[in-house]
């Protein structure tokens, strides 16, 4: 196989439009013909017909009686100039226009958190086996390095806070919910208003993906009226708080829509919080390498309009 230098080298100082004007002489075996295929004038491909002649050292065409006739190395370049053709216009097709994605075959990685991957990644994939069957996608959770891996294009998207991104990566908005606090259905918190200094004082377990124990905006939200709350546990996944509070006196503060999914299976009682606290927006990310892919394009789309659709369907919690 020749390389790509090797390529380019053969390449470089000739004009790729001879190719059209060769597979049009060579296929009509007329040059008024070929000239009318091409949409040029018969001078121009006089000219073009003397141009190859000069490169291949070969008449190509020969006229007998009223007819041109091709040589023998013109019948062995025929078959040859009417495949690059086909392979040409098989690349030049491929753009977002003509994208068709029941045609597309491919595997997509994508890091994110429990909480996005059942709200988003889920009904993604969902989708995609009916729109893209020949679509698969590979979800593993998300890391410090996961950020460094998409903008090297080891990983198609993140699906995380816009912070947490590396500042070279493409972003797009996918949503924005609130956070909610869940305890058991019997907690005493469940009986009476929370109070933001009761609130503090419940044992807390913290989800932080990172691990550690870093400042949250919960965190933030109580120091603002002087709190600190009292943490018993950290774990990297929502699921893993949701299963801790189902069986403890436990308490935790999650995205809401990921509390309410699984609020009534495990008993749970989802309140709102009694500070203030920021919505919680998640960011859809990807590297330079996928920016332009039409397949990529189609599923940071599909993602978003799926994102949007999800979101809806998780109302207020209680107070």
């Amino acid at each position: 196989m020749t390389s790509r230098a090797g390529r380019e080298a053969s390449v470089a100082k000739v004009d790729l439009n001879l190719l059209r004007v060769l597979d049009a002489l060579l296929t009509t075996h007329s040059v008024s013909t070929g000239a009318r295929t091409l949409g040029i004038t018969q001078a121009a491909a006089s000219n073009a017909l003397n141009r190859l002649r000069e490169h291949f050292g070969d008449e190509l065409l020969l006229r007998s009686g009223q007819k041109m006739v091709p040589t023998p190395l013109a019948e062995e370049l025929a078959p040859l100039a009417v495949a690059a053709m086909e392979m040409a216009a098989r690349v030049l097709a491929r753009s977002a226009a003509a994208f068709d994605p029941a045609r597309a075959n491919a595997q997509l990685r994508i890091a994110t958190s429990d909480h996005v991957d059942a709200l988003v990644v889920e009904p993604l994939a969902k989708a995609l086996a009916v729109e893209a069957p020949g679509v698969s996608l590979v979800v593993e959770a998300f890391t410090r390095s996961a950020a460094d891996r998409a903008s090297q294009g080891e990983l198609g998207l993140v699906m995380i806070p816009r912070t947490r991104m590396a500042e070279e990566l493409h972003a797009a908005h996918l949503f924005s919910e609130p956070y909610a606090v869940v305890v058991r259905k019997a907690h005493l918190a469940t009986r009476a208003l929370l109070s933001p200094r009761v609130f503090a004082e419940l044992r807390h377990v913290v989800v932080s993906p990172g691990g550690g124990r870093a400042m949250t905006v919960i965190d933030a939200a109580l120091d603002g009226h002087g709190l600190r709350r009292v943490v018993v546990r950290s774990v990297p996944v929502s699921s893993q708080a949701l299963l801790l509070v189902a069986e403890s006196d436990c308490v935790t503060t999650i995205p809401r829509s990921f509390a309410v999914r699984y609020a009534e299976r495990l008993g749970l009682a989802v309140l709102r919080p009694p500070i203030e606290v920021p919505m919680l927006r998640i960011d859809c990310g990807w590297g330079a390498k996928f920016h332009d892919d039409p397949l990529h394009k189609w599923i940071r789309r599909r993602a978003m309009e799926i994102a949007r659709i999800e979101i809806g369907k998780y109302g207020e919690p209680r107070s």
